[in-house]
């Protein structure tokens, strides 16, 4: 009888500590997850401003002259997509605070629409169909005007909750 009561007591006292300790073991605060996350989004922002930077000058460089520029604006134009793949990938990777994970949803397809547009642009030029190129480009440009409304979003949503939980943001969007 003493060895059951002695092994219920040890179950019990066992039970308490495991207890106290998972009560004491919330998880990260919202701010710690917050700088997580915005450490974790240094890569693809640094990413995704190198690819929004070239973008510009490749498709101004295709109206300039037939030729050469169009395959140089086509290399120029695939170093974009797999910039912005890269960068798709690595936030498809990242586990946004649930306060943006609706803006970085957001931001991912955005970011996966426009490299699709500039890849079908790259791809036409390379071939050398310059008309294809350009019927693709004014759904590049609404691409753009979308993915840079869903940067802007996914920025202002980051920006608040980080000011907000003080966590410091350590790069900009270009």
């Amino acid at each position: 009888m003493k060895r059951i009561r002695a092994a219920g007591t040890l179950v019990l006292c066992s039970a308490a500590v495991l207890l106290a300790l998972a009560a004491g073991c919330g998880g990260p605060s919202p701010k710690e997850q917050m700088q997580t996350y915005v450490n974790d989004c240094v890569a693809p922002v640094e990413e995704v401003n190198t690819a929004f930077a070239t973008v510009a000058p490749a498709l101004s460089s295709i109206a300039t002259a037939k030729g050469p520029s169009w395959i140089a604006a086509s290399d120029a134009l695939s170093k974009d997509v797999r910039d912005t793949r890269t960068a798709v990938d690595h936030f498809s990777s990242i586990t946004p605070p649930a306060p943006l994970k609706s803006a970085h949803d957001s931001l991912i397809t955005g970011l996966k629409d426009l490299a699709q547009a500039v890849d079908q642009i790259a791809t036409a030029l390379k071939n050398g169909s310059y008309d294809a190129a350009l019927l693709t480009g004014p759904a590049l440009t609404k691409l753009l005007d979308d993915g840079g409304a869903a940067r802007r979003a996914w920025k202002s949503v980051m920006v608040k909750q980080a000011k907000d939980l003080g966590v410091t943001i350590p790069w900009k969007w270009e």
